[in-house]
């Protein structure tokens, strides 16, 4: 009763406009109280702005400048760097990783619907893939299902599939999904002749991997580790050698040539799943052709992808190569 007399008289002392300039401070940092919902990376050099309606300039961004994203829209963003909360243009921003995939999933990602388990032999092809024939029995992913036709996510662009070519099942939804329901995937391609005049050890050294993580469970809470259970891309650990990437646009021979095409589909599989991605590296800016530009994911002695299963059940890996139709499913494990 003391104290509530004491703070009375207190508020009674101060100066007129006193608390309403107090509260009128406090209000001001509830407004400008902000969420980090994404990690991104600045594209090229370019402007952080105090507001999207005028032209002040509060810093300049470099190439590569670590940002914390707080909204995206779709001409503007605001971000958070050094301190500072301002606007850049969301074309200038890049490999996204979100900070809570269930309220705030990957900008730009590919969600696919379900699977068609081909009941015949099919021509895959889209964008710019030159095509591949799947065999009866190849499990493809699609993004939907129409009155005519599957959708499918092919190389960077799009392709089709007829609805007599195989058998449609939906994704189970990951909140009411029950043990052994399939709840994700991601399928990527590549053709007979990707990777000459290595194709062969590139094809082994896939199938190799797919081997190293298929029916792989992780416990909820725990996180998992590609170069975990992958790695070291050597002779010694079974690997030939075959193209990888290298450099800003070339390529080069190694061991494991051809694996990253298993973490870059997995890494797609884990984004239409709210799974938290710890550790993602892309190859390079232009990427890879197998998949939209920054959507690759590059594995080896300096780079790995690491994503912890914030679900709360088991999740275990499907991983199977198929004469080139190379797909990763996500269970509910039994």
């Amino acid at each position: 009763m003391k104290r509530l007399i004491a703070l009375l008289l207190l508020l009674a002392l101060l100066p007129a406009g006193a608390f309403s300039a107090a509260q009128a401070k406090t209000t001001a940092k509830a407004k400008t109280h902000v969420v980090h919902k994404y990690i991104a990376f600045i594209l090229e050099d370019t402007i952080l702005r105090k507001s999207i309606n005028d032209n002040v300039r509060m810093d300049s961004l470099k190439k590569n400048t670590k940002v914390y994203v707080n909204n995206v829209g779709e001409k503007w963003s605001q971000i958070s760097v050094r301190n500072q909360v301002g606007y850049v243009r969301t074309n200038k921003l890049v490999r996204f990783r979100s900070l809570n995939p269930e309220k705030y999933p990957v900008p730009g990602r590919t969600v696919n619907a379900g699977i068609v388990t081909l009941g015949g032999s099919a021509k895959i092809t889209g964008g710019i893939f030159p095509g591949m024939t799947a065999e009866k029995g190849t499990m493809i992913c699609v993004k939907k299902a129409t009155k005519t036709n599957y959708e499918l996510a092919v190389w960077r662009g799009s392709g089709t599939l007829v609805l007599t070519a195989g058998e449609y099942k939906a994704f189970a939804p990951w909140k009411t999904a029950k043990p052994g329901d399939l709840i994700g995937g991601f399928t990527t391609y590549y053709h007979k002749k990707y990777g000459a005049p290595l194709e062969a050890n590139r094809v082994y050294n896939i199938t190799l991997a797919c081997k190293r993580i298929h029916n792989d469970v992780i416990q909820p809470g725990k996180s998992y580790s590609f170069n975990g259970h992958c790695a070291p891309y050597s002779d010694g650990h079974g690997y030939k050698k075959a193209q990888n990437i290298s450099g800003p646009t070339g390529t080069s021979v190694g061991f494991g040539g051809g694996v990253c095409q298993l973490s870059t589909t997995l890494y797609n599989a884990i984004l239409g799943l709210p799974l938290q991605v710890d550790e993602m590296m892309v190859h390079r800016e232009r990427g890879v052709k197998y998949i939209p530009q920054w959507f690759d994911s590059a594995v080896g002695p300096y780079s790995d992808l690491k994503f912890t299963n914030t679900l709360p059940y088991p999740i275990q890996l499907w991983a199977n190569p198929q004469g080139g139709a190379l797909t990763v499913l996500i269970y509910r494990a039994k």
